[in-house]
């Protein structure tokens, strides 16, 4: 291979280019040097991506900081959650009563609904009966029933139970698993924590909760709700027991905190749930609850963004975009818990006003206003079947044409809503198209104002009994999730007005009733006329308000009005009692003091648990008036053009004690004038001061002059939507 040579280094020292050759400019070759460059870059890059660290590293500490108090404030909503669901629970729990018949017993068909109504929106694992069984009546229960008193033994079997007192016996079980095992014939006065709580419900009346428990036959920890239920003429005829699983309070608790996060509850050092072995709590919370105190430990480890600004000190700029991303997916993820916090607070919110509708009215307006947001519905639409026909109220967003031309339609109509109601299936429409594909004649844009429809059957015992319809502004995919929890809302709806049905069932027992205890007819006499009027209030069952006139044996003229502490057939029944004591100690005593005096000592003697308010006065025909009051309210005396409250002496009301002492006030009627006896629903107002109620009735009678009758009074005063209204009015002369 041939190479170049060169000459050697000796002769290439003389030889000497041209002179133009030499003159001629060369070009540039100056370079910086490379062990001067490189450091000063090295030092201003480094700068820059120390400043850039330290920056996000003090950043990032100042968000820790906030992320530890996102933490906790996380916690402690979590925990108000769980407070307000089981005020919510109690409140449906309250309702519970309607589950008993008038003979005391249970049921079935209206617990199954009233196990639908606390499964949807709650942690319930199961709902039970326990009836009150005493000793005596064991044998005729087990032989009646087929279910055998058992207790559990240690190794989890049961065993026939030995002799108690009484006995609380599981006799009927609903759970949320349909293959989930029934414990029946389960003794809860076997240990003493459920024994003890039961008992002090049964002598409290109110729901009370469980210490944390071995629950039947899993041996999970949990606890239980106990409600006693009570019988028409105020026994306790058992206890409704709702069974929560520690696990599944725990988890949900757990589900509104970091994933990472690990949580402990425990009641008076008994564990109800705990999330991993080693947990070391960083902080805990006390929770007050159905008269117990939980306390929850929260370990919550440390935000990984502490361990990644270390590391941004090494990695530079790459580590400190990663974090920005994760600061972003951050902000997401606390916007996508907060929106999931609304939505389970409006689901509360709906269950506890569903809970509180007591008639058919309330239940339907309830859920035409909160539905819609809850169900995140531009509109929603109730109809209920009624003789062939499908009555529908509608949420307030729905357009007026729609609620004027749907309000009532024929059954069988070929519409959703009607399909929906009359077959007992659900129908989804994802798009308009597909409501016109079956349903030709209903256009959805123009008709209902939406793109997307979605009927569910309302059903109260495995009967429909109407549907829910609601409309979306936008398509809908309508996945099995979101089926399954329109249903669930639907059956919140159903148990809601079944409850209705069983009340307004009992207010209309109640109200007729009442009516047949009512006097027929008022006396008639040459010396005064009388007028009285009787309006029920709005609210879920009647009172005990009633009146009653009669003549006596000597001539004078005799009148009552009162009121029966409590409401329902029960305060109707005593009511009637009460007006014929006071009719029998009227005919024995001349004095309204000592009238009233004997009555309060026969009441008493008849039923420790009845009183009631009332106020009686006779009238001589020379017009000569007197009057007792038993914690009643004064008698308004019309006398020209002024009105004014009569100066009684009121004293107890009647039953409430035997001992009580009655006064008597006396006064003359002049001709013309009249007295006006009334009860407290004729002048009590929510919010508003007694005293100013009383003034109103004055200015009242003052504006209405001396024609006033009693019918003409309650309706000036207004109608009170809560209180039944009575009203006797009395004039000397005709």
């Amino acid at each position: 291979m041939l190479r170049p040579t060169r000459a050697p280094a000796s002769e290439r020292k003389n030889v000497r280019r041209p002179r133009s050759e030499q003159d001629a400019p060369r070009p540039s070759t100056s370079r910086r040097d490379p062990s001067r460059v490189g450091p000063i870059a090295a030092v201003l890059v480094a700068t820059v991506i120390v400043a850039t660290c330290l920056a996000t590293f003090g950043y990032r500490q100042r968000e820790n900081g906030h992320a530890d108090d996102r933490r906790k404030s996380d916690a402690r909503s979590a925990l108000a959650a769980l407070g307000g669901g089981y005020t919510q629970t109690e409140a449906v729990l309250a309702t519970a009563n309607a589950l008993v018949d008038a003979d005391g017993t249970l049921d079935q068909g209206r617990l199954q609904t009233f196990a639908q109504v606390l499964f949807a929106p709650g942690l319930a694992s199961a709902i039970a009966f326990e009836p009150v069984l005493l000793h005596a009546d064991r044998a005729r229960f087990e032989a009646s029933t087929g279910v055998t008193v058992v207790d559990r033994t240690n190794d989890g079997t049961f065993v026939r139970a030995p002799t108690r007192d009484v006995y609380f016996p599981v006799l009927s079980v609903e759970t949320r698993e349909p293959d989930a095992v029934k414990v029946l014939g389960f003794d809860l006065a076997q240990d003493p924590e459920r024994g003890d709580t039961v008992r002090l419900a049964r002598e409290t009346g109110r729901a009370t909760l469980t210490p944390i428990v071995a629950l039947a036959p899993s041996n999970l920890p949990g606890f239980l709700i106990v409600q006693p239920l009570k019988r028409p003429d105020g026994g306790v005829a058992g206890f409704i027991t709702v069974t929560y699983v520690g696990e599944s309070v725990g988890k949900s608790i757990a589900g509104g905190l970091d994933r990472s996060s690990r949580i402990r509850i425990t009641d008076a050092d008994k564990e109800l749930f705990r999330s991993g072995d080693d947990l070391r709590p960083d902080f805990a919370e006390n929770l007050p609850i159905g008269g117990r105190t939980w306390r929850f430990e929260f370990d919550v480890p440390a935000d990984p963004s502490r361990a990644v600004s270390f590391t941004i000190l090494a990695g530079g700029l790459t580590l400190a975009a990663l974090m920005a991303v994760a600061s972003v997916l951050m902000v997401r993820h606390e916007r996508g818990l907060i929106v999931a916090r609304q939505q389970t607070a409006r689901e509360r919110d709906l269950a506890a006003a569903l809970a509180l509708a007591v008639t058919r009215a309330q239940v339907l307006s309830t859920t035409a206003q909160m539905v819609p947001n809850v169900a995140m519905a531009q509109g929603v639409s109730v109809g209920l079947l009624d003789r062939g026909q499908l009555r529908v109220q509608h949420s307030p967003s729905v357009h007026s044409r729609v609620t004027e031309r749907w309000a009532s339609m024929d059954v069988a109509m070929p519409t959703p809503i009607t399909d929906c109601a009359r077959s007992g299936e659900t129908l989804v429409f994802g798009s308009r198209d597909d409501v016109v594909q079956r349903y030709p004649d209903v256009h959805l844009d123009a008709e209902f104002g939406a793109s997307a429809l979605a009927c569910v059957p309302l059903v109260i015992r495995q009967e429909p009994v109407g549907a829910l319809a609601f409309g979306y502004a936008r398509r809908q995919p309508f996945d099995a999730d979101q089926v399954r929890w329109l249903n669930q809302l639907a059956a919140m709806v159903s148990g809601a007005l079944e409850r209705a049905r069983l009340h307004d069932a009992q207010a209309q027992v109640a109200l007729t009733l009442q009516n047949d205890l009512l006097p027929e007819a008022l006396p008639s006499t040459a010396d005064f006329s009388l007028s009285a009027t009787y309006r029920p209030g709005d609210s879920a069952v009647v009172g005990g308000d009633w009146y009653d006139a009669f003549e006596l044996a000597d001539g004078r003229l005799a009148l009552t009005i009162g009121d029966v502490a409590g409401r329902g057939v029960r305060s109707a029944a005593s009511m009637g009692k009460i007006r014929h004591v006071l009719r029998a100690c009227a005919g024995a005593y001349r004095e309204p003091a000592q009238v009233m005096t004997n009555a309060d000592r026969l009441i008493w003697q008849g039923s420790r648990d009845v009183f009631a308010t009332a106020c009686y006065l006779t009238l001589e025909p020379t017009g000569r008036c007197e009057i007792a009051v038993a914690g009643h309210l004064p008698p308004l005396h019309v006398h020209g053009t002024d009105a004014e409250l009569l100066p009684v002496v009121a004293g107890p009301p009647l039953g409430a004690t035997a001992t009580s002492i009655y006064r008597q006030v006396s006064f003359d009627l002049e001709p013309g004038a009249c007295i006006v006896l009334y009860t407290d629903g004729l002048v009590e107002r929510r919010d508003e001061d007694i005293d100013v109620s009383l003034q109103r009735l004055r200015d009242t009678v003052r504006a209405a002059g001396p024609s006033i009758d009693a019918n003409s009074l309650a309706d000036a005063m207004g109608e009170n939507a809560r209180d039944d209204v009575a009203v006797l009015l009395v004039r000397r002369g005709r």
